[in-house]
């Protein structure tokens, strides 16, 4: 039985309820439909072994290497970061998608060119102090202002930070300039979320 310190973290946890659910997909049948692949199939497709897939389901991530994390990805068609994405990201992810979809649906198809000058990238810095402004457009994270309580005042400035960390995050200058408002917008909603700065400040 496993003591309140040695239960799975809540990412481990999502890692392999993520492996799990592939992994009812990632086979296939005879007729060649999608099928469940087996812990078996997987470690030798990932070049893994079958205890390490074992544990993973488990939960039993805590000393997982990239390395593996990636083979698996490989072996099952899927990004890594998929894997290592917690229910609250995937949530932040589909409220971020929303958002972006109101906004290109109400005219905002030209916004990269005006927001960008047509620029093929942007630096860090720039994707951040982008992503805070964007952030605040879509009401995702409210402006501090003089009057607002300490407490919440700083809990902003968190959500800030998260947003400005979060949209710093991506290889922006890979990206061409709708790809980068996307991104950007996508990592602006996500971003407010990082520090529960709600939850905290409530």
């Amino acid at each position: 039985m496993q003591t309140v310190s040695e239960a799975p973290s809540p990412l481990a946890m999502s890692f392999g309820e993520a492996l799990l659910r592939v992994m009812r997909v990632a086979g296939e049948s005879d007729e060649g439909h999608h099928d469940q692949l087996t812990r078996v199939q997987l470690a030798e497709r990932a070049d893994v072994s079958l205890t390490l897939i074992k544990r993973y389901l488990k939960g039993d991530a805590a000393s997982a290497k990239l390395e593996t994390i990636e083979k698996l990805a490989e072996a099952l068609g899927v990004p890594p970061a998929f894997l290592l994405m917690r229910r609250e990201d995937w949530v932040a992810v589909a409220n971020a998608s929303i958002v972006l979809a109101q906004i290109l649906r109400e005219g905002g198809q030209n916004e990269p060119d005006r927001k960008f000058g047509g620029r093929s990238s942007i630096n860090p810095l720039e994707a951040a102090a982008a992503g805070v402004e964007f952030a605040r457009l879509v009401q995702a994270l409210p402006r501090r202002r003089d009057f607002t309580p300490p407490e919440m005042a700083q809990a902003i400035r968190r959500a800030e930070e998260g947003v400005a960390h979060t949209c710093a995050t991506p290889p922006l200058a890979l990206l061409t300039p709708i790809q980068i408002y996307a991104t950007l917008a996508l990592c602006a909603v996500v971003g407010t979320t990082t520090n529960y700065w709600l939850q905290e400040a409530a």
